[in-house]
């Protein structure tokens, strides 16, 4: 039977120490809803990661200390998560998507330059190459 470990840095001889006498879990690696997360700063370790200080549920598969300024690998983390808590992830990416991509998303307004009426004439009076119009030959 294969189990889904973290990685090596941060499974220890404390932790195993602690899943052998049962205070800590392992799961089988057919137990674990595998997830790839984009990495967006609003879906991080560091900012999730203190939402779950009392879920024991979710604590079961972590250490209880990391090294200072360190927390559990990235995709442990969101795929242990994704196994014990799957609909919240899923807000989660839902919500930062949304963010993200919507007309109305704070991000995308963030992104979006404003050109006043004089630059917009410039603009438009200026040439526009693309690369698409240029031909590269082999001679």
């Amino acid at each position: 039977m294969q189990y889904y470990l973290p990685s090596e840095g941060t499974f220890t001889k404390d932790f195993l120490r602690d899943v052998l006498a049962g205070k800590k879990h392992l799961l089988k690696k057919k137990e674990v809803n595998h997830i790839h997360v984009t990495k967006y700063d609003e879906i991080s370790v560091k900012g999730l990661y203190p939402h779950f200080k009392n879920d024991k549920e979710f604590l079961q598969y972590f250490p209880d200390k990391y090294p200072k300024d360190k927390g559990p690998p990235r995709e442990y983390f969101f795929d242990i998560l994704n196994t014990v808590h799957p609909e919240y992830l899923k807000q989660v990416i839902q919500h930062a998507d949304e963010e993200r991509y919507a007309a109305w998303g704070t991000d995308q307004k963030a992104q979006t330059i404003k050109v006043s009426q004089y630059w917009q004439e410039e603009l438009d009076s200026m040439s526009y190459l693309s690369y698409k119009s240029f031909r590269i030959s082999s001679d």
